[in-house]
């Protein structure tokens, strides 16, 4: 892609970083000894499975639910979103702080959250997500309070009925790639960039950031650390699987396209049926490679691998998902795009499936 540069600028983020560090914490940045040995480079883990919720999701739906209270006008006001897992976590623990942080307000408190998800959801996934819906039912002393139905066949099922009720009932969609979301993911920009200073990273090496993209809200921590240290020192690359890969192929054919129902369920959250036009329209100034690697690959022969080597390296267990897996596929499928970088930043967060 021949990049020009992101335009929404750094000050945005600053301001929503204040927002956003109410809901979040700071994650560990942490060197990955195997592959740093391996490429002859610091490979970095932003380890956002430490993170509320255990992903990077609370970040940026935090701030895209703290803007939507401030619209609320009126009582009983619906926060609705489709899911996978971790957005639909991210969006009830942001719901529950937002109504903590303000209990004297009427209209915060009569908010019905509304969470729609496949059959295919994970089992811990879902407990999550009805003990967080619990805790709000608990905190506006409503026992009934919100929906939740993952009765669906399909992700394209679960947003057609989203979008059903929405038109049925006064709600606020709380997105996966939208503007709001992606500048609130972006927000982690800010922190990495703090990371790499402390490390003594100067501004002047050559960055790059690989993420495993779903609809397009993770693109934003690109956005802002392009801003933050220059777009000619970090190369934004996202990833995707050969059979979720409507991200990739929509940004090089420039029409939206779709995925089908993923063959096998490992890929975290990343498998939405299209990206959003949003994220799509921000990825095209910015991003400089979009990447497809094997789904099959990533589950059956690099996940013992790279559970070892990040497992050791932190001294630590972490879940290791698709996101931290996908994103050491492309490292290895794809040495041609790191190989001017000196560092190379991988993200991980607990896997949705």
């Amino acid at each position: 892609n021949n990049v020009k540069k992101c335009n929404i600028p750094i000050e945005k983020f600053m301001k929503i970083k204040k927002i956003t560090d109410k809901y979040s914490v700071k994650t560990p940045l942490q060197k990955i000894h195997g592959l740093s040995k391996k490429y002859n480079k610091l490979v970095l883990l932003k380890d956002e499975t430490c993170q509320k919720g255990e992903s990077f999701k609370i970040r940026g739906v935090s701030w895209t639910v703290w803007k939507a209270f401030k619209k609320i006008k009126q009582k009983h006001i619906t926060l609705i979103t489709q899911s996978t897992g971790n957005h639909a976590i991210a969006t009830l623990l942001s719901i529950r702080k937002t109504i903590e942080m303000n209990m004297d307000n009427k209209l915060y408190t009569s908010v019905i959250p509304v969470i729609y998800g496949t059959v295919m959801i994970k089992p811990s996934k879902l407990k999550k997500i009805k003990k967080e819906l619990q805790l709000i039912r608990k905190l506006v002393n409503d026992p009934n309070r919100g929906i939740l139905n993952f009765k669906f066949n399909s992700y394209a099922e679960a947003k057609e009925a989203r979008d059903n009720y929405i038109k049925k009932n006064k709600s606020i969609y709380i997105s996966h790639g939208g503007l709001d979301t992606l500048i609130g993911h972006g927000t982690m920009g800010i922190e990495l960039n703090r990371q790499l200073n402390s490390l003594k990273i100067s501004k002047d090496k050559k960055i790059s950031i690989i993420l495993a993209c779903g609809a397009g809200g993770i693109i934003g921590i690109g956005a802002c650390l392009s801003l933050l240290r220059g777009i000619e020192n970090v190369n934004t690359i996202i990833t995707q699987t050969d059979d979720q890969d409507a991200f990739v192929k929509t940004l090089i054919s420039n029409k939206m396209c779709y995925n089908d129902i993923p063959k096998l369920c490992f890929a975290d959250g990343i498998a939405v049926d299209c990206p959003e036009e949003e994220a799509v329209k921000l990825a095209q100034k910015f991003v400089k490679v979009g990447d497809i690697v094997s789904h099959k690959y990533c589950y059956e022969n690099l996940l013992p691998l790279v559970t070892k080597d990040i497992n050791s390296s932190l001294k630590r267990k972490i879940p290791i998902g698709g996101t931290t897996t996908i994103g050491i596929a492309t490292l290895e499928k794809n040495i041609k795009y790191i190989q001017d970088s000196d560092v190379i930043i991988l993200l991980a967060c607990e896997g949705n499936i």
